[in-house]
Formats: structure tokens, sequence, C-alpha cells
């Protein structure tokens, strides 16, 4: 969004329902930052400015481009597809091959379920329309017009004898990946509910200052203009551009609506607003305030890159490891396109995850005490950790790691109130390459005054034989001990990256000192050369190879096909 030029005081307060999904300020383990939503719904603040990516980052612009043609411009599906065969020509930005396969199916499986849906309920006069924004006026001269919106796709049309509003909200993955809150689900509504159309005439005529912050010009309602009298029904619903599944999130009246925003949303907004305090995270990606922000901590040269001219990104140690292996992976893995769920989750992996999960709930139990023999699942043939059911062979060998775990829990003479969070997302900025470097931890922990960062790995091998190895077969214990040079973890005369490897014959924990010259040296030599690549590629491609057989992104992949036939 471009710096307002105007008066701040001129400008709305824009917040949309997926900032209510912010946690609140005392949920020390949550992932986002109050302060970012507050930042980011004031237009008058101005934001950093940001190198233009030659690709597409957002999976959904040109999905909604498309769809743009065929429910605004009148062009049939099959003549908006055909964009499709020119992509970079027609979405002024380039679209990876993969993603055009994505949206090409994602567009087609949306229009399908979206007509059959309004077969189902006998819908008529269906008009597509751009998203409703609720706008409420300032209340004396000292304060701003506050503006509530929602994304996704809107439309009016009679059912029976209702007049209905309904948002569609695309996901590309199962409607069962995200958990809304009632916050959020609640604020949709009432946006639906109560919102008003934009006035697409006159805010095209002045789109830089709209966009700047001045409050939408919006159309009264007019029996004439569809979408702008008050409903009789509204319906949001989520729909999966990868199944065509239909997840109801709310279904109602209008008064319902209002009741359903004033129990959970309105209280939830004010939070927003009243919370002043700032997590690294994440979010400090596209922060505007991320150049002041005095929580943020800043490593000049951490990656050892030397260049501002490429857009600004995030890497992990995940990024690094998918980038190495194939370049056109790693960026569907940026786009969040679907996974192949066989090929992204082996039973190792499985293995590994339902590990982690169990862990994490025993150690964020209060009080906090170490795993026993009476933690271990109670029948090791079948058991479940989070959302992992393992049966059989699968299940006995995961619940002998877990078993090894006991003798090297981190809880093992902790005071039960030392502080310690599981799944910590951990932050630093390098500014020399306008890269925000993250780490999830899997606890970090105090002891003795010092903190203390726990990786936990699992294996079925009898032997583990990395030797110096180590930092690069785990690249996130040397991105750990270059976050503790980073002050992103503080650093006290006893803190230790700790690397818990547990197998099914007993556990392998490696301490590693972030306070020893030559292991940050080493980290360095580590992260460096994978950062540098990712960081450097412009393109993209596809690495066509026995890869290919264990990509979870294979299905997106035109290349994949033929690295496949070149292995055969």
């Amino acid at each position: 969004m471009p710096a307002s030029s105007h008066d701040g005081r001129a400008t709305a307060i824009r917040i949309y329902s997926s900032a209510v999904r912010a946690a609140p300020a005392e949920d020390v383990t949550a992932r986002a930052c109050p302060s970012f939503h507050r930042f980011k719904a004031d237009p008058s603040r101005s934001r950093p400015p940001l190198a233009r990516p030659r690709h597409v980052t957002m999976s959904f612009d040109p999905f909604n481009r498309l769809l743009d043609l065929i429910e605004f411009e009148g062009l049939s599906d099959d003549d908006a597809l055909t964009g499709l065969s020119e992509p970079n020509a027609f979405f002024h930005r380039l679209v990876h091959e993969g993603l055009v396969t994505w949206v090409d199916q994602a567009v087609r499986r949306y229009r399908d379920v979206f007509l059959a849906d309004m077969v189902a309920i006998g819908a008529r006069d269906v008009v597509a329309v751009r998203p409703w924004v609720h706008q409420v006026p300032p209340s004396d001269a000292s304060s701003r017009t506050h503006e509530l919106c929602v994304w996704g796709r809107a439309y009016t049309y009679r059912s029976s004898s209702r007049l209905v509003r309904e948002l569609r909200v695309p996901v590309t993955g199962s409607t069962e990946d995200r958990l809304r809150s009632d916050a959020e689900k609640s604020t949709m509504a009432y946006v639906v509910a109560m919102g008003s159309l934009i006035d697409n005439a006159s805010f095209d005529r002045q789109r830089g200052r709209y966009l700047g912050g001045m409050p939408f010009p919006v159309l009264p309602p007019d029996p004439h203009i569809a979408g702008t009298t008050p409903p009789d029904l509204v319906r949001v619903l989520e729909v999966s551009c990868t199944d065509g599944a239909v997840a109801p999130l709310f279904q109602g009246s209008v008064e319902t609506a209002e009741a359903y925003f004033a129990e959970h949303g309105r209280t939830a907004i004010r939070d927003l607003f009243r919370s002043t305090a700032r997590r690294p995270g994440y979010d400090c990606l596209e922060c505007k305030e991320r150049k002041v922000c005095d929580r943020l901590p800043r490593y000049g040269g951490m990656l050892g890159i030397s260049d501002v001219s490429r857009p600004r990104r995030v890497y992990t140690a995940t990024t690094g490891r998918y980038h190495d292996e194939c370049a056109a992976q790693e960026h569907f893995r940026t786009l969040r396109l679907p996974v192949d769920d066989v090929r992204e989750t082996p039973s190792a992996v499985r293995q590994g995850n339902a590990v982690h999960a169990w862990l994490q709930r025993l150690h964020d139990r209060v009080p906090r005490r170490p795993c026993t023999t009476d933690d271990l699942p109670e029948d090791p043939r079948h058991w479940t950790g989070g959302s992992w059911r393992l049966e059989g062979a699968e299940a006995e060998n995961a619940a002998a790691m877990l078993a090894s775990h006991l003798e090297v829990c981190p809880y093992l003479g902790l005071a039960p109130e030392a502080p310690a969070h599981t799944e910590r997302v951990i932050a630093a900025d390098d500014p020399h390459c306008d890269t925000l470097v993250i780490a999830h931890a899997d606890l970090v922990y105090r002891r003795s005054g010092s903190w203390n960062y726990r990786e936990v790995k699992t294996t079925s091998l009898k032997r583990i034989t990395d030797g110096d190895l180590l930092l690069s077969r785990y690249q996130q214990t040397a991105l750990a001990i270059l976050l503790y040079e980073a002050g992103a973890i503080p650093l006290g005369p006893l803190s230790a990256v700790e690397l818990e490897i547990l197998t099914p014959h007993g556990p392998d924990l490696r301490i590693l000192d972030p306070r020893s010259p030559a292991l940050r040296e080493e980290a360095r030599r580590t992260v460096r050369p994978w950062a540098a690549a990712w960081h450097a590629d412009a393109a993209h491609l596809a690495n066509p190879g026995p890869a290919c057989r264990r990509c979870p992104y294979h299905q997106w992949c035109p290349s994949a096909e033929a690295g496949e036939e070149v292995k055969k």
C-alpha cells in the first residue's frame, strides 16, 4: 500500500477480518504480533520501500484475475483460461509454470462447485460483486473513519423469496487445514451483513488516494444496483480449490450476524488496537515499523550476502534445504500450493510428526515436570500424536523413540516455574540482504539463568555417524547458533544448542556451545552457501531428477514429468 500523502487524520483505519486472527498480547507462544496488525491498518504509516519481485508471489493473484474476467467482464470460462497460455504477458509479472498448472485447475474447480451450488439451492438473479466494506464514521474531529473489510469472492442472489449476500473464501488446500476463530468468522459475517459496496467508478478516478488511506467511496442502497440493499440472509463459506469441499463459516440473518459480532468480534478488534506488544516473527517481513522496532534483532552480514536489490523474503533452514534440492520446489512452498500428502508425509515423517506433537503436549503442561513412563502411549501399537494417527509396527517404532526421550528430557532437574516455550518462532533481520531469518525451536527454556535451544530429531537408524557433518545435516542447529550471535536468543554463560536425536534404540543428545568462535565460524560456513544460492535465484527453475519421485508438489510441476521419464 503506498504511503499516504495527506494528513493522517483524513485517512481511515482499515481492518481486514484476517487481522482478527492475531493472538492476544499475553499469549507469548503465539506467532502473530499484535502491533503489526495495528500498524498495517493505519495507511498514514508509510511502508519501507520494497524491491518488486519478478514472479507472482501470491497464488491467488492470477486466480482472482481470471475470475474477474469471467464474473465482471463477461468472458466465458474457456476464453478466460486461454490467458494462461501466455501468462507472462497476461499477468504483467512472470507466472511460474507450476503456478499456471495450479491456477488452471483451481479456477475450473471453483467455478464447477459454485455453479453446482447455485443450481442446488435454486438461486436466481445471481450477480458477482466486489466484497463489501463496513464504515464507521468518526465520532469527533480528532477521530478517524474505521473500515472493516473482507477478502474473497462476493455474490448476491435470490433463493426462494429471500435476498442473499454470500462471501466465498477460497483456500489452496483443504478446508480442514485452518481453524478460524469466532472473532474472525463473526467479523466476516458482520461486514457481509452490514457493509456497503465500493463505488468503483469513483475509486478508479482517484485510485492512489483511496489506496493511500482515504475512506473508500461507497454506494447508497439502491434496489436497482445489486448488492447495495440489505439482505435477508447472510452466508460465508470457505471453498477448497483442491477438492472442491465447501465449509460453512456462517449462515443466518442480519440480526444474527450482528449478535455474533457483538459477542466475539467487537472486543477482539478493540483488543487489537489496545495492545502495544511487539513479538518478532513472520509479521516482521512486511511490518511498516520494522526498521525502528526495538524487539527485532539485527545482524548485518548474518547470511554473508550484500545485496538489497532482491525482494524481501524469509529464510529458514527448510528454505535452504528445499532450494538446494530443487528451486521450483521451494517456490511452490512459498506460494503455499497444495501438497501431495503421500509424498509429503512418508512413514518416517509421520512418526517424527507424531513424536513431536506428543512431546509438545507434555512439555506444555503446567506445572512443568519431566516426562516419565506414565506419559508414554498406553497402547504402543495404536496411538495418536496431535493429528497423526499411528498403527502397528509404525506406532511401536515411534513409541520406542518417545521412551528414549525420558532419559534426556530437558525438564529433568528443572524448576517447575522455569520459563519454557514450545514451538517458539525466533527471528532476526539481516539488513545487508533485506532478509528475515527465522528458526522454529522445538523448545527454548531457561536453566540456571541461561536460555537453551532444544531441537528434536527422530530416526530409525541404530547408529548415527554424522561426525563433522553435524551442522550441515541438521542446519537448524547452525542457524540457531547464528541467532544466538544475533541476539535473537539471549546468550548466557551456560546457554547451549541441544540436538536431541531419538531412535528406537536410545537417545543421542549433542550439546553445542553457541559462545564458541570456532563453532560460530562453522555455522557461517554451513548456512551461507545455501542462503546465497537461494537469495540470488530469480528463475525458480525445476531440477528434474530422482527427487521428483518424492516431491510433494509433483502434480503442479510440468518439468517433473520429464525428469521421471529420463530416469526410466
